[in-house]
């Protein structure tokens, strides 16, 4: 989480100029090992703004448990 924090004002950052400089593109998240995990935290928030996102992690640490797990899963 502490990885994650320190990106995501950044993140948001670039996020916010996309969605205006794009409005109508696709969103693609990815990420390895502990991007993998950050990416999925990423796409968390970005789902629960209404935004559409695709997510694709490989060797990721699990994240959350099993009530994230849940809640994640239905978004």
């Amino acid at each position: 989480m502490a990885a994650y924090s320190s990106l995501k004002i950044h993140l948001d950052g670039l996020i916010g100029e996309y969605r205006v400089k794009y409005p109508y593109a696709k969103f693609h998240v990815t990420g390895h090992s502990l991007g993998g995990a950050m990416a999925t935290l990423f796409t968390s928030e970005l789902s629960m703004t209404g935004l559409k996102v695709t997510l694709v992690t490989v060797g990721a640490p699990r994240v959350g448990d099993s009530n994230f797990y849940d809640w994640f899963s239905k978004l």
